[in-house]
């Protein structure tokens, strides 16, 4: 039973190290296809860009409410409230 626990353990710590190696060549290779904005805008408006992949949440764009200016001390309270 004991050999079995060590053949388990080195089989999970290899895996652990195949996983990790895999890992920094697939994070390596997304990075290499990235470019910074500004250069992608120098080239697009070069017509060097012949077709962009955008990827991750984009900002959200709705117009957010603008907040009640502060009523002053003279101000009579309003109906609704």
């Amino acid at each position: 039973m004991n050999n079995l626990l060590k053949n388990i353990g080195i089989w999970l710590v290899i895996g652990l190290v195949v996983l990790t190696v895999v890992k920094q060549f697939d994070a390596r290779q997304a990075t290499k296809d990235t470019l910074p904005y500004s250069e992608f805008m120098a080239q697009a408006k070069d017509g060097k860009v012949e077709s962009a992949v955008i990827e991750g949440p984009l900002p959200d764009r709705r117009p957010r409410p603008r907040p009640r200016p502060p009523r002053s001390r003279r101000d009579p309270p309003s109906r609704d409230s």
